[in-house]
């Protein structure tokens, strides 16, 4: 914490000179205060506000005018509030207006296209896919029987968190085809390709990557890719993954990151 604090201290007094006097926001300066936060709080990872500023969004998209701002919000939060009593009241399962709840409810939600086990989803929809080999191979002992094409999806909600297939070609922001995976009692890190859908359930093909780190159980720990494919049921998978890659001219190194909470949706 100490070397961190000079660090920091010496790199916000040193800003001006190397990007600019116009580039010295306030969240620059806040970077004086994160040694003092650890110190009092424990690792940053631990503590967070961003739930806090999702609800001020929140709050913002009830003000429709520059008028009575008060009560535009007090009536706004009044009205969300009162909808899940109105539902449990009036509203029968399977009818229509549950359906418009759930719409206007859950709008910001992905639309579920199945579900496969308790809180794990199938999002968007099942498209045949043409097998390589190796992958062909690789699920033969899940369907029984060599194919050159099979119907598969690319997009998961697992336990409240998005997986997709690497090959979703909207995946612009972040990857979010990394997990962990359990195989015989041990853990297992990868990417996963796409998903396949069997009698027996719910199908990850997988890139697996190799930890070379001496300790796999820490935060974040460096990975090389393999050559192996693995097919895993889709309970067998652990958690999502943050990938991390660095580059330079000489050399190109691959970190995994496991999420320090499961509370933030972004």
């Amino acid at each position: 914490i100490e070397q961190a604090d000079q660090m920091l201290a010496m790199f916000v007094k040193d800003f001006a000179q190397l990007y600019d006097k116009c580039f010295m926001t306030l969240n620059i300066h806040q970077l004086l205060h994160l040694a003092d936060n650890v110190r009092e709080l424990g690792p940053l990872y631990v503590s967070s506000c961003f739930q806090y500023e999702s609800k001020n969004g929140f709050l913002l998209k009830l003000i429709k005018g520059s008028q009575n701002i008060d009560d535009q919000i007090i009536t706004g939060l009044s009205f969300v509030q009162k909808l899940p009593e109105l539902k449990a009241k009036c509203i029968q399962n399977d009818s229509e207006a549950k359906e418009i709840y759930e719409a206007m409810y859950s709008q910001d939600k992905l639309k579920r296209k199945g579900k496969l086990n308790e809180d794990v989803f199938v999002l968007g929809c099942t498209k045949d896919r043409v097998l390589r080999k190796e992958e062909s191979d690789a699920l033969y002992p899940f369907i029984g029987t060599y194919t050159k094409t099979i119907p598969c999806f690319l997009r998961m909600e697992f336990f409240h968190q998005f997986i997709y297939g690497s090959e979703y070609k909207r995946m612009y922001k972040r990857n979010n085809s990394c997990v962990s995976y359990i195989i015989d009692g041990n853990e297992y890190f990868g990417e996963v390709r796409f998903f396949v859908d069997t009698k027996q359930g719910a199908v990850a093909v997988i890139n697996n990557y190799r930890c070379i780190s001496d300790n796999w159980n820490s935060q974040v720990f460096a990975v090389e890719k393999t050559n192996v494919i693995h097919c895993i049921y889709v309970r067998c998978i652990t958690s999502g993954l943050l990938i991390i890659e660095v580059k330079d001219t000489d050399y190109q190194r691959i970190f995994f990151s496991r999420f320090p909470n499961k509370f933030e949706t972004d």
